[in-house]
């Protein structure tokens, strides 16, 4: 670590399954992507963590003042899009969002 930084190239924590402790940001992370078979992938032929990519262009954003392809904007329209199924299938019936109103109708 030089001048506080931490560097992007290696694994920034550690994640032990099964110890119980939980911290927000990576646990959940790595336990979505393990749950669905996806702990990792190959870059120029190395096997990668993808826990670790997630991470790692979170914090090179951070750096760069760039956005992440998982941004807030993409976790509305999922969001959303998810309350919508639900209560169409609840509802038994057509639902449309709004845009002008930012609403479900």
């Amino acid at each position: 670590m030089d001048e506080g930084i931490l560097p992007s190239s290696g694994p920034m924590l550690s994640i032990k399954p099964g110890t119980g402790n939980v911290d927000a940001v990576s646990s959940a992370t790595a336990r979505y992507y393990a749950e669905r078979g996806l702990d990792s992938t190959v870059v120029n032929g190395r096997q990668v963590d993808l826990v670790h990519l997630h991470l790692k262009e979170w914090i090179d954003c951070i750096r760069s003042g760039g956005t992440p392809s998982a941004n807030i904007d993409h976790a509305f329209e999922e969001g959303i899009t998810c309350l919508m199924a639900h209560r169409s299938y609840v509802e038994k019936r057509r639902i449309e969002w709004d845009p002008v109103n930012k609403c479900i109708v």
